[in-house]
């Protein structure tokens, strides 16, 4: 996460993280996922999850809507010291320090995480239309932009290091 800042911050970019854990019973592995932007609608994204995650579930769900992670006492893994630790989640970072996470009480009222991002940022946050943000593409194997991010991530690359280290 450290280097995928720094990456996007030299190239005057902000960059949101988001993990979606929200279905176990699938066995799905969740994902950090992250995501670009411009700073100016970046700064604005807490709001835009805080009103989502408000409005995510039913008004009698028993957990709080918000759960916040950012303060500093908690660490890194604040959000998961403070969840049960099967529950399903879903989580989004604005730093490193954290951000907001919510305890997904309904999964079938929930739905697919992925496209309830997409409809925060790209349909609410960045006013993108759906027919763009809508669509959810698969990965077929090799993709072209893969030697782009490669490039622009040589220079951030962390794990260059610990091959160095094991070369010692």
């Amino acid at each position: 996460m450290k280097c995928l800042i720094q990456m996007y911050s030299s190239r005057n970019q902000s960059v949101l993280f988001y993990e979606d854990a929200s279905h176990p019973n699938l066995h799905r592995h969740p994902a950090l996922i992250a995501v670009p932007m411009a700073h100016n609608p970046f700064t604005q994204a807490p709001a835009y999850f805080t009103q989502a995650f408000n409005t995510a579930e039913s008004e009698w769900a028993t957990h709080r809507p918000i759960i916040r992670t950012d303060a500093p006492e908690l660490g890194k893994w604040g959000f998961r010291k403070r969840i049960a630790k099967e529950a399903p989640y879903f989580h989004v970072w604005f730093s490193l320090e954290g951000g907001m996470g919510h305890v997904v009480e309904d999964e079938e009222r929930w739905g697919n995480g992925e496209l309830w991002v997409r409809s925060i940022l790209g349909g609410g946050l960045l006013g993108i239309d759906r027919s763009v943000w809508g669509r959810m593409g698969r990965w077929t194997g090799y993709d072209e932009r893969v030697n782009g991010f490669r490039t622009k991530w040589d220079m951030f690359d962390w794990t260059k290091e610990l091959a160095v280290q094991e070369g010692s």
